[in-house]
C-alpha cells in the first residue's frame, strides 16, 4: 500500500471519528439544553401569573378593608333600613330600574341625588387618591349596592338601578369575592376586570355589594417588563376560556381577544400548575410552549388565568447548530493537517516546484518581495535562491518608482497649496490697502476725521500682517534650508515670559479675555538657551491661542522637570479655552500652511506657518512641541527646552521672584505694607510673631482665631465699608480650617487675595491650597522677608486687576487710600464691593 493511501485512509478514519463523537455530544447536549430552557420558561412564566394574583390580591385587600369602614357599612345599613320600610320593595325596585333605563327626568334627579350623596363623593376621592397613587387611571367605574341589589353610591352614572339580577351581584354575595372576566369598560374605555365585594356587618349579616372597575394597565406592565427581560421569549396572558388577555409580541396594548392556539392540544405536565406544549404555527415554524396556572394569592384562588411563555425551537437550538458546525469544521482541519502531511512525506518535490510556480504566479500578481522557503541543499535550491534575490530587485526597483511618484505628486500638491494660500493671505489684506488707498486718492475730502484716522488704521493693520506673512514665510525658508543660527546665553525664562504677555496683553483684553502666566515648581532663574528664539515660540503660541480663543482666556505655565535622558528641561504649558482641534487633525497642524479644518482660514484668517515654525524653533533649541486637544474645551501646547548649564543659579517660585532676581539691586529692607490685614490664626505664640512682622511694616492686623470667626470679620467689614485687602490664612485650626473657609469666601464672592499658612511643606499639599482658592502660599517657620514680599506682590497683582476689571480701566482704592485720600478729600468712603 503506497504511503499516500495510507495518509489518505487516516484521514477518512479521523473525519468519521470526528463527526460520530460529535454526533452524540450534540444529542445529549440537545436534550439536557432543552430541559433546562423549559425549567427556566416554566420558572419564568409561574412568576408573571404569581404576580398577577399578586396584584389583583392586593387589590382585593385594599377595597375589603375600604368597604369594612364604619362610613360604608352605616350607608348601607341606612340603606337597607329604608328600603325595608317600603310595602313592596322588588316592585320599587323594578320601577326604578325601568324609569334609570328609560333616562326619566325624574330618575335623573335620583341619579343626581346619589352622585351628589357624601359617601358617593368619597367614593370618586377614593378613586382618585388611588389613581394618583399609580400614576394612571387604575380605576374607572366604584358603585355601592344595598342587599335588594339598588344602588346607593356610585362614582359615575350606572347602566341599571338594580343590579342582583347580574351573575356579579349573585357570585360576590354567594362566594364573597367574584372576579369578573376581561371586558371593554365603557366609563374607562379601554378593557378592565371588575372586582365585586361583598360586604357583611360585625355580626357577619349580608348589607350589600362593592363593584369596582380595574384596569389592565399594570397587569399588562408586569407582562411587557417580563418580556423585555429575554428578547427571544414571548409571553401571553389567556382567561379561563382561552382567550388571549395580552401579547407581548403585539404592540397594542388592548387584549386580542383571539383563542389560543394551545387549546385542544396534547401537553406533557411539567411540576403541580405548570404545562409544556409543542406544535407549529401556521408558517410552519416549531412553537415551544410553557403555560402556568394561576395559583391565587392568600385566601384569594385566583383567576383561573395562564400565562404562557412561547419560543421557537430553532433559536432555543442555536447553540447546539453552532456545536455540530464547529466539530465540522475541527474535522476538515484535522484532514487538512492530514493531508498536508501525506503531501510532504509523498511529494516533497512536486510541492517545492508547485510553491515555485505559484510563487512567480503571486509575484506577477502584484505581491512584489514575496520570498519561498527551501531548506534542502541541492540544484533546486540554487534557483529557488536566484528566484528570490530577483524578487527582492523588483521590489527595490518598484520602490523606487513609487517614491519618486510620491515625491513628484507630493510636490505638485504643496506648490499648489503653496500659491492657493499664499494667493488668499497676499490678496486679502491687498484687497483692503488698495481699496482704502483708492478712496483716499479719489477723494480727498474724504469723511471726516475719525473717519479718515479709521482707514489709516486699517491700512496699516493689513500692512503690518502682510509684513508678517513675509516674515514666516523668510523664516520657514531659512529653516528648512538650515541657516538658521542659535545663539545660546543667559537669560530669565520668567522675563522672558512677561514680556510676552506685556506685548499680547493689550490684545488680550481688545477681545475680553485674561493672560495670565505663573509658575507651577520652581524654575531656573536663568537658563542657557537663545531668548529671541524662545520669545518667537511663545509670542507664536500665545498670538495663536489669542486667535482662536472666543472666551475665557490664556494661561503660561513654567515648570521645571527632567527629559528621558536625565537632562533638565523647562517647561512652558500655554493653555486655551479655545474650540479645542480635532484628534486626527493634532498632528497636520504642525504642517506649513494646515490648519485644523478648512473652515479655520475663513473664520480666523491666518496662512498656518506660526505652529510649524515654533515646532522646528524648538527641536533646534533641542527640545520638543507638542499639543493636547479637547474639542470644545481647548487646547494646551507644552513646549520643552533644555536649560544648559545653570550650575550655581537659584531656583524661584513665581515669575515675580524671577523678575525681582534680577532687577531687585538689594533685598535687605521689605517693602512698606501699607494694607488693611486680616490674620487668621490659632496659635498665639504665631500670632504675636505675625503681627509683629506686619505691624513694623506699616499694614494695620485684625485678629481671628478659626475659620467661623474669619467670616464674621469679613462680613463687619463689609458693612462698615472697610474690607480687607489681604488674609493670611492658616490651614489648620479647630472648629473650622483653613481650606473650609476659604472656599466658604470663594463661593461668597470674595475676591480678596489669600495666602496659605500652614506646616506642611509638600507640593501637594501647596497644591490643595491653591486649588480651594488660595491666592499664594507660604510654609512655616514664617520668615518675615519672604512673608512681606508675597504680601506685596499679591497686593500688586490684586491692584493690576482692578485696574483691567473696572469701569474705564480706573484703579480701586485700597482701605488705606479710601481713609487717607491723596487729594484731602474727607467726604467718606463709600460701600465697597467684594474684592
Amino acid at each position: 500500500m503506497k504511503l499516500t493511501t495510507k495518509f489518505y485512509s487516516l484521514l477518512i478514519i479521523l473525519m468519521i471519528s470526528m463527526l460520530l463523537v460529535g454526533y452524540l455530544a450534540s444529542r445529549q447536549a440537545s436534550e439536557v439544553l432543552r430541559n433546562v430552557i423549559i425549567s427556566r420558561s416554566a420558572g419564568h412564566a409561574q412568576s408573571v401569573i404569581d404576580e398577577i394574583d399578586r396584584m389583583v390580591h392586593t387589590r382585593i385587600a385594599q377595597w375589603r378593608a375600604y368597604s369594612e369602614s364604619p362610613q360604608i357599612r352605616q350607608a348601607l345599613h341606612d340603606s337597607n333600613a329604608e328600603f325595608a320600610k317600603l310595602p313592596d320593595i322588588q316592585a320599587t325596585i323594578d320601577e326604578r330600574d325601568q324609569q334609570w333605563r328609560s333616562n326619566d327626568p325624574a330618575v335623573s334627579q335620583l341619579s343626581t341625588e346619589i352622585g351628589a350623596l357624601p359617601l358617593s363623593q368619597e367614593l370618586a376621592r377614593q378613586v382618585s387618591l388611588l389613581n394618583d397613587e399609580y400614576g394612571a387611571a387604575e380605576y374607572g367605574e366604584v358603585f355601592l349596592t344595598n342587599r335588594y341589589g339598588a344602588n346607593v353610591a356610585e362614582t359615575n352614572r350606572t347602566s341599571d338601578y338594580r343590579q342582583n339580577d347580574e351573575q356579579w351581584w349573585r357570585s360576590a354575595e354567594k362566594e364573597g369575592v367574584y372576579v369578573d372576566s376581561v371586558a371593554y369598560d365603557e366609563s374607562a374605555q379601554e378593557y378592565a376586570i371588575s372586582l365585586c365585594l361583598r360586604i357583611d356587618d360585625s355580626q357577619g349579616d349580608f348589607l350589600g355589594v362593592l363593584k369596582t372597575v380595574i384596569s389592565i394597565h399594570e397587569i399588562v406592565d408586569v407582562i411587557e417588563q417580563s418580556a423585555k427581560q429575554d428578547s427571544v421569549l414571548n409571553i401571553s396572558l389567556i382567561d379561563a376560556e382561552k382567550k388571549y388577555i395580552y401579547h407581548s409580541a403585539y404592540s397594542a396594548r388592548t387584549p386580542l381577544d383571539q383563542i389560543s392556539p394551545l387549546t385542544g392540544l396534547t401537553f406533557t405536565s411539567f411540576g403541580p400548575t405548570q404545562r409544556v406544549y409543542e406544535y407549529a404555527s401556521e408558517d410552519g415554524t416549531r412553537i415551544l410552549s410553557i403555560a402556568a396556572e394561576s395559583r391565587g394569592s392568600g385566601k384569594y384562588m385566583g383567576l383561573g388565568w395562564e400565562a404562557v411563555v412561547d419560543q421557537a425551537e430553532d433559536s432555543l437550538m442555536a447553540p447546539l447548530t453552532r456545536l455540530r458546525w464547529n466539530i465540522f469544521g475541527v474535522a476538515l482541519l484535522l484532514a487538512t493537517i492530514v493531508l498536508g502531511i501525506s503531501w510532504l512525506v509523498g511529494n516533497r518535490l512536486r510541492a517545492r516546484i508547485a510553491r515555485l510556480s505559484h510563487a512567480a504566479k503571486r509575484i506577477g500578481d502584484g505581491e512584489f518581495g514575496l520570498q519561498v522557503d527551501d531548506e534542502c541543499h541541492d540544484e533546486l535550491n540554487d534557483v529557488v535562491r536566484q528566484f528570490n534575490a530577483m524578487s527582492w530587485k523588483i521590489v527595490h526597483s518598484h520602490d523606487e518608482l513609487l517614491a519618486a511618484q510620491h515625491r513628484a505628486e507630493s510636490a505638485n500638491l504643496a506648490k499648489s497649496r503653496f500659491l492657493a494660500t499664499m494667493s488668499h493671505e497676499l490678496r486679502t489684506p491687498m484687497t483692503a490697502i488698495l481699496g482704502f488707498t483708492e478712496n483716499l486718492l479719489e477723494s480727498p475730502d474724504y469723511g471726516s476725521i475719525e473717519e479718515r484716522n479709521e482707514t489709516l488704521n486699517t491700512i496699516l493693520r493689513n500692512g503690518e500682517h502682510l509684513l508678517g506673512l513675509i516674515d514666516d514665510v523668510l523664516d520657514l525658508s531659512r529653516i528648512e534650508a538650515g541657516r538658521t543660527e542659535i545663539q545660546t546665553e543667559l537669560c530669565s525664562p520668567g522675563r522672558i515670559a512677561k514680556e510676552v504677555t506685556g506685548i499680547l496683553k493689550k490684545r488680550a483684553a481688545a477681545r475680553r479675555l485674561h493672560l495670565s502666566v505663573r509658575c507651577k515648581t520652581p524654575i531656573p532663574a536663568q537658563i542657557e538657551t537663545d531668548a529671541l528664539r524662545l520669545r518667537q515660540i511663545l509670542l507664536n503660541l500665545v498670538g495663536n491661542a489669542l486667535k482662536f480663543t472666543e472666551k475665557g482666556g490664556i494661561t503660561l505655565e513654567l515648570s521645571s522637570t527632567f527629559g528621558d535622558v536625565g537632562r533638565r528641561m523647562l517647561r512652558v504649558r500655554v493653555e486655551d479655552t479655545g474650540p479645542g482641534v480635532p484628534p486626527d487633525k493634532l498632528e497636520h497642524i504642525f504642517e506649513p500652511f494646515v490648519q485644523g479644518d478648512s473652515t479655520t482660514s475663513r473664520s480666523f484668517g491666518g496662512a498656518g506657518l506660526g505652529l510649524p515654525i515654533s515646532r522646528r524653533l524648538a527641536e533646534l533649541l533641542g527640545g520638543t512641541l507638542i499639543v493636547e486637544s479637547t474639542l470644545g474645551k481647548g487646547s494646551a501646547f507644552t513646549l520643552s527646552v533644555p536649560v544648559g548649564d545653570i550650575e550655581g543659579i537659584p531656583f524661584v517660585e513665581s515669575i515675580d521672584q524671577c523678575l525681582k532676581s534680577l532687577s531687585q539691586p538689594s533685598l535687605d529692607m521689605p517693602p512698606r505694607i501699607d494694607a488693611n490685614v486680616l490674620l487668621v490664626e490659632d496659635s498665639r505664640d504665631a500670632q504675636l510673631l505675625i503681627r509683629t512682622i506686619l505691624e513694623r511694616a506699616g499694614a494695620k492686623v485684625t485678629l481671628a482665631t478659626n475659620g467661623v470667626e474669619a467670616l464674621e470679620r469679613m462680613e463687619i467689614a463689609e458693612e462698615v465699608a472697610l474690607p480687607y485687602d489681604v488674609i493670611l490664612m492658616d490651614m489648620q485650626m479647630p472648629i473650622m480650617d483653613g481650606y473650609t473657609a476659604t472656599q466658604k469666601l470663594r463661593g461668597l464672592g470674595y475676591q480678596v487675595p489669600i495666602i496659605a499658612l500652614t506646616a506642611q511643606a509638600m507640593e501637594e499639599d501647596r497644591q490643595r491650597c491653591m486649588d480651594v482658592g488660595c491666592t499664594d502660599y507660604q510654609s512655616k517657620p514664617i520668615h518675615r522677608k519672604t512673608l512681606l514680599k508675597k504680601i506685596h506682590l499679591a497686593l500688586s497683582d490684586q491692584q493690576q486687576e482692578t485696574v483691567i476689571s473696572s469701569p474705564g480701566g480706573r484703579l480701586e482704592m485700597n482701605s488705606f487710600e479710601r481713609l487717607h485720600p491723596a487729594n484731602g478729600d474727607s467726604s467718606g468712603p463709600s460701600k465697597p464691593t467684594r474684592s
